[in-house]
């Protein structure tokens, strides 16, 4: 039988030993080669569910309404707006025909008012780790001049009558009650004063002052409609409420809120739910107001709003 020489032996050994690691080299590089083939997977994945973020206008009139959209793949909370130094919370959008996302992303959308004493300019829009920029308009509001008696010319209010107020405009309620445009208030009325003017009163200007609602002239005793299906959330007589005279509040979910003030009867009390077209009141000239009519607001995250938009469009 024929003998390994030594040397022949040890050189099997090596040429075994390196082959065998050449192996295992290549089985680890294709592991790696797997690994990062994984890593890139998951991360394609994580960005995928990171925030998009549209505008409906990235050019907005000041008080003008937008809506911000984002898309979360699989977020635990609510994403929030992030604008002007104010944190709005957003809300899951249901599913319209030709605008869903696909695959496992979570539509939210918020309504972002544009203040009205918004210096223009471009401002930044922000939700998650995207952000836009948005160009504020000039809105050229007007000026108008107003002679009240010297019993109306302030804004002295009852006890309490801002607070409650301020806190029916704070209302924030998960559930968005309307769909489509909002119906005007008050059928046929002529719009005596328009959304952001400001006011000279008794020939001096105020400071700081818009007008924060749009006022519809009718005689005393017209019917006052609900602009949109909601809930009251505030119905206070003029006997308590020297400023704003009778008013209401209505709950329209989401952070909207629409107001009716100065008005000569409330037919509605707080809590009742109420429907697009039903009659709340009627028209008077209670509180701070130099004849009869209805002082019409809409707030949305507690800033006013022009209403000619909510007239026009489907927020």
């Amino acid at each position: 039988m024929h003998q390994v020489q030594p040397y022949a032996f040890k050189a099997l050994i090596t040429f075994i030993f390196l082959l065998r690691l050449s192996v295992a080299e290549s089985v680890s590089a294709q592991e790696k080669a797997q690994e990062e083939t994984e890593a890139r997977s998951q991360t394609s994945q994580i960005s995928q569910r990171d925030h998009s973020l549209q505008l409906s206008n990235a050019s907005p009139l000041q008080g003008e309404t937008i809506k911000v959209t984002s898309t979360a793949g699989d977020a635990q909370t609510s994403p929030a707006v992030s604008f002007n130094g104010e944190s709005i919370k957003m809300f899951p959008a249901e599913s319209r025909k030709g605008n869903e996302t696909g695959g496992d992303g979570t539509r939210y959308e918020a309504l972002l008012a544009i203040p009205v004493l918004l210096t223009p300019g471009n401002y930044p829009v922000k939700v998650g780790n995207r952000s836009q920029t948005i160009h504020v308009q000039n809105a050229h509001f007007r000026i108008q001049n107003l002679t009240l008696p010297k019993d109306k010319d302030n804004f002295n209010a009852s006890p309490g009558e801002k607070e409650e107020m301020n806190k029916a405009k704070a209302t924030l309620t998960d559930t968005r009650m309307w769909n489509g445009i909002f119906e005007k208030p008050v059928s046929g009325a002529r719009m005596s004063s328009s959304f952001g003017v400001r006011r000279r009163v008794n020939g001096k200007l105020l400071p700081d002052y818009f007008h924060s609602g749009a006022d519809f002239a009718a005689g005393i005793g017209t019917p006052i409609k609900s602009v949109a299906p909601g809930v009251v959330i505030a119905a206070r007589p003029h006997k308590i409420a020297k400023l704003h005279g009778n008013f209401v509040c209505i709950d329209h979910g989401q952070g909207v809120i629409s107001i009716y003030i100065h008005m000569n009867s409330i037919d509605v009390k707080k809590g009742d739910r109420v429907e697009a077209g039903q009659k709340l009141g009627t028209v008077g000239r209670t509180g701070r107001a130099n004849g009869p009519h209805l002082h019409f607001g809409i707030y949305v995250n507690q800033t006013a709003t022009n209403p000619k938009f909510w007239f026009e469009q489907n927020f």
